[in-house]
């Protein structure tokens, strides 16, 4: 359709080269340009003209009104931009002629080149909202992963835990072992001093004897305490170290989750700009469709 118009009206102006239907933002929605010509170029550098003007106006404090028409003229060609809707316009490049070219001709075009430019935009704007949907299921899904790895880091602590306690009842447990035996040591050697107290009183060699191998024996088994006591502290001394170990892992398992939620709160603070994104361009679908359905009705009225 829009094709069809720029070659009607081509054919009501032959003075006329060349075609561009381009938005505000800079998008072209149709040209007879064709390439080499830089396409999205061209719609920018539009755009960027009538943004002069409008910085111009400014400067100069003049009240800004929605421009209608703009021309520049030169030796050789004469180039005019017509406002055609809200969001729309109409570029036309003419050669030089005896004087500005007439537009009258190919204002009936106009508003179904408005209405067409509009209605693209439309389907535009409505594949917009599709894809800020699906970026906004995405990042709900990409939270709902980050929250499950969360719990099972959390599982991870409560399993780390329960050996941390494990090993603190293992040492607990060591604790009570070595203060018996040190109990035992302590006792043992008593009986030693004794043994060697009585020796020292001791005339008869029989009873000296007999008392020395009582003493060795003893001393036997103050040796093996002491080995078993010196044991028992390693094995402590390692249960704590694991301990550490585990508090470590435990600490790094924290930081993860820590770095886990701050990444949350971003893709949730993304969530909450997309959905507002998403409420305005809803907004602005409705009223574009609401705009449509009346052109649609102003133009039937004009056409018939």
């Amino acid at each position: 359709m829009a094709l069809k118009n720029m070659d009607k009206i081509k054919e009501a102006l032959p003075d006329l080269i060349q075609i561009v239907m381009f938005y505000d933002e800079g998008t072209v929605f149709q040209t007879t340009y064709e390439q080499p010509i830089n396409i999205p170029k061209l719609g920018e550098n539009l755009t960027e003209s009538l943004s002069h003007i409008r910085q111009l106006l400014e400067i100069c404090n003049i009240e800004i009104e929605p421009y209608t028409k703009l021309i520049y003229e030169t030796k050789n060609i004469v180039i005019i931009v017509i406002k055609l809707g809200e969001r729309s316009n109409l570029a036309l490049f003419f050669r030089k002629g005896d004087g500005l070219p007439k537009i009258s001709s190919i204002r009936r075009y106009l508003l179904r080149i408005e209405n067409l430019m509009d209605t693209d935009k439309l389907e535009l704007d409505k594949r917009s909202l599709e894809d800020l949907k699906k970026e906004v299921t995405e990042l709900e899904l990409e939270v709902q992963s980050k929250l499950s790895n969360i719990e099972k880091k959390k599982s991870e602590i409560t399993n780390i835990d329960s050996k941390i306690n494990a090993l603190k009842d293992e040492i607990e447990a060591k604790k009570k072992e070595i203060n018996y035996e040190d109990d035992i040591r302590e006792k043992i050697e008593h009986i030693v001093e004794s043994k060697k107290e009585d020796l020292q009183e001791c005339e008869e060699k029989e009873t000296k004897k007999i008392l020395k191998t009582e003493i060795k024996e003893e001393k036997v088994g103050l040796t093996v305490l002491e080995k078993s006591l010196d044991e028992g502290l390693k094995v402590i001394d390692k249960f704590k170290a694991n301990i550490k170990s585990l508090d470590d892992e435990k600490g790094k398992i924290l930081t993860e989750i820590n770095i886990i939620l701050d990444e949350i709160k971003k893709i949730k603070e993304k969530i909450t700009e997309k959905l507002t994104e998403i409420s305005k361009l809803e907004e602005a679908i409705s009223v574009k469709e609401k705009e449509k359905f009346e052109q649609k009705m102003l133009e039937e009225s004009l056409f018939k």
